[in-house]
């Protein structure tokens, strides 16, 4: 008697499988969990990039403000090098602009000096030259620095960017005193 009930023909085990199924589809397609997982992975990559940008940025700016202080205090000190006790304009610029941009690694730093649109780069040549252009003459302190990049030189070059676009530099122009 009871075994009659486990005995169904094939087509309707079938038909009940199939409606089994559909109901379990019907039911995973308004069930949604995941989603929020799904779209914090799909955003994640954009706000990465964000906040790379943002960093990158911030140590562009840094590097900026420093190296133009460092530049402004050796083109004072070299402006005013021809009136020094010690008669050595350029390397008391040298070390003004290392003491003032002592945050930056000194050795990537480049510094050139000029006087009248000359270059010197000499204590006794810049002297010399400084002595020539007093009063009112100009002279010049131009400091550069590499970018810091985040990203390295060879995680750019394989989308094709090139990282010599990025030089910091930074001239300043003062009177001879």
């Amino acid at each position: 008697m009871n075994k009659a009930k486990f005995f169904l023909p094939l087509e309707v085990f079938q038909d009940r499988a199939i409606c089994a199924l559909i109901r379990r589809n019907c039911d995973l397609a308004k069930d949604c969990t995941g989603t929020v997982a799904i779209e914090f992975a799909l955003v994640l990559p954009l706000l990465f990039a964000i906040l790379i940008g943002i960093i990158q940025y911030s140590l562009i700016f840094n590097n900026i403000t420093v190296l133009t202080n460092g530049a402004a205090a050796g083109a004072l000190v070299f402006s005013q090098g021809r009136a020094l006790p010690s008669s050595t304009p350029y390397s008391a610029t040298v070390t003004q602009i290392q003491s003032a941009a002592a945050s930056l690694v000194q050795a990537n730093l480049t510094i050139t000096t000029s006087v009248q649109g000359a270059g010197c780069t000499g204590d006794s040549g810049c002297l010399a030259a400084l002595q020539s252009a007093y009063p009112g003459g100009s002279a010049s302190v131009t400091v550069s620095y590499p970018c810091p990049l985040i990203l390295s030189t060879a995680g750019l070059s394989w989308l094709g960017i090139s990282t010599t676009f990025c030089p910091l530099t930074s001239t300043v122009t003062e009177y001879v005193m």
